[in-house]
């Protein structure tokens, strides 16, 4: 048994900056700055800033963050960030989610964002952590049935929380109106619509100026609605909902 002299040794030698050029050894470092486009970085080890790690690819190109935890392998002399380190609740997003549902009608007050006339239950809500990225890809789409134009968007809670009379970079989809007369045929569409949000694009215009932006933390996502009649229409029909959220 390693006696009070020993494990002090050990545990000196665990707190030093990387150093040697024959051994290997594991290290965990935080990012300091990252370029996007170049991977021009700093990584702090041990209290030492270290310059232009080489970072391990997994398919989509890495982005990395000022203040990402990372785990970092030195061989010999050379240095990698084998990845993010992911602690429960901490900076890194969930999985990616989607989820569809069956829809129903949607009438009464028109131009007016709200749920369907079932309530919220027969549209999609998906709950995700949003990491230090605050990087999001959406994706909403349906089936808009009867002689109307019908409104789709996505509206949240959480960390960040607006609603969508609010200005959301205008992400939403607007079904065709069916011009038809009355007694015309129902026009059946299929819109959808896709998005990637960043890190600096705005999602809530602030009623003093400038903008809200997410920030790291859990948001339950889901879809609002609004209608508008055209010649005999009385009501939508919204089928089958779906909404796709991405973290990254």
């Amino acid at each position: 048994m390693a006696n009070a002299s020993e494990i002090a040794d050990l545990i000196a030698l665990g707190m030093k900056p990387p150093a040697g050029t024959q051994d290997v050894s594991e290290h965990v470092g935080i990012v300091k700055t990252w370029d996007p486009l170049s991977g021009v970085n700093t990584v702090e080890v041990n209290g030492t800033t270290l310059s232009n790690l080489s970072s391990l690819q997994n398919g989509m190109g890495n982005a990395f963050f000022p203040g990402d935890v990372v785990a970092i392998r030195r061989v010999q002399t050379k240095y990698y960030i084998l990845g993010r380190i992911a602690a429960p609740n901490g900076l890194t997003g969930s999985q990616p989610q989607s989820l569809t549902e069956d829809g129903g009608t949607i009438s009464g007050s028109q131009n007016v964002w709200k749920d369907l006339d079932a309530g919220p239950g027969v549209s999609p809500r998906i709950t995700v952590r949003i990491g230090n990225a605050a990087l999001i890809r959406f994706g909403i789409g349906t089936l808009a049935t009867n002689n109307s134009e019908i409104d789709c968007t996505i509206a949240w809670s959480g960390a960040s929380t607006t609603n969508p009379d609010d200005n959301f970079t205008g992400f939403y989809f607007t079904s065709g109106s069916n011009n038809n007369q009355n007694g015309g045929p129902t026009m059946i569409q299929s819109p959808s619509k896709d998005m990637m949000v960043y890190r600096n694009t705005g999602i809530r215009e602030l009623p003093g100026g400038g903008y809200e932006f997410f920030v790291p933390g859990v948001y339950t996502f889901f879809l609002k609605y609004q209608w508008r009649a055209y010649n005999n229409g009385n009501g939508a029909q919204v089928i089958n909902p779906w909404l796709t959220v991405i973290p990254f």
